[in-house]
């Protein structure tokens, strides 16, 4: 299936690398896009068309860590819905439970593990936040983003108190390593077993007093109906593509697996295939071609 992002976060990217002297029309170029591609902040957007504007930009600007920097100086509520949703919930958990009913509105990437990109697990006496996106399937940047993003809002709260004790992540050190202490104000260890920020434990119990519910209420009910939205845009060959995206890190995927998943028979998956004139092994291939070696 094609990823998409929402427009408003690449406007707002876009915004910010033009802050920093990239031209507009060169990024907007780059990614076959127009400036009314992006005037709907609910439309959505290739994600290789958001990639390619974010490779457009580090190169002209040299900064590998820009997405980043955009990350922790932009509010997600400026951005996106779900960003309002996360700044009216009251606690972490509830933060938790919310992004991860509605993260695919921001970026609708298939997971491993259905609805479930944020965990927190509780460690003897520590709270781990934990992001189970697979580095191979979206990059570190989308890791980097996320910490930021948690790190931003949780000093638009309350300023004084960190969000992190130390952070781990599975990939190597990038050439901006300096800005995750910079951004976290805590050490990060690199090439862990885990995408994972170790949560003060202010933040476990905090909450919000004044969080206004009625608010949420109303941002919830457009959030679910831009979800339903999203949801009716898939044909049968995307939701075999994110079936197979889901369980192609265990291993070879079978047509018999997807279809037992999808809750219909092989009989039923090769038709409707053939109905809209695909067929599960170039499906299947295609997905391959997309992912990185090492996620294979």
């Amino acid at each position: 299936m094609e990823m998409t992002i929402a427009a408003s976060l690449i406007a707002s990217f876009v915004d910010y690398a033009a802050m920093h002297g990239v031209d507009r029309s060169t990024m907007l170029s780059a990614g076959s896009l127009s400036e009314t591609d992006l005037r709907d902040p609910d439309a959505r957007v290739s994600a290789d068309s958001y990639g390619t504007i974010i490779e457009t930009a580090i190169k002209l600007t040299g900064d590998t860590g820009l997405p980043m920097r955009h990350a922790a100086d932009q509010r997600l509520e400026h951005l996106s819905i779900v960003g309002l949703i996360v700044a009216t919930s009251r606690t972490l958990s509830e933060t938790i439970q919310q992004l991860n009913r509605y993260v695919r509105l921001i970026a609708d990437i298939p997971l491993p593990e259905k609805d479930h990109r944020f965990k927190l697990v509780q460690t003897r006496d520590e709270t781990w936040l934990v992001d189970t996106l697979p580095v191979s399937l979206a990059g570190p940047a989308a890791i980097e983003a996320a910490f930021a993003s948690f790190i931003s809002s949780s000093r638009n709260t309350e300023p004084s108190i960190p969000f992190v004790i130390e952070a781990t992540v599975t990939f190597d050190p990038p050439p901006h390593a300096d800005l995750y202490q910079e951004i976290f104000q805590a050490p990060t260890r690199f090439g862990a077993k885990r995408n994972a920020l170790r949560v003060h434990p202010h933040w476990v119990t905090f909450q919000k007093v004044d969080a206004p519910q009625y608010a949420l209420s109303l941002f919830v009910d457009h959030a679910d109906a831009l979800l339903a939205s999203l949801k009716n845009t898939e044909t049968l060959r995307a939701r075999v593509e994110e079936q197979i995206l889901r369980d192609l890190h265990q291993g070879p995927v079978a047509r018999d697996h997807v279809a037992r998943e999808l809750g219909v028979s092989e009989r039923t998956l090769h038709r409707r295939l053939k109905d809209e004139g695909k067929n599960y092994t170039k499906v299947y291939d295609g997905v391959r071609d997309r992912l990185p070696r090492e996620y294979l």
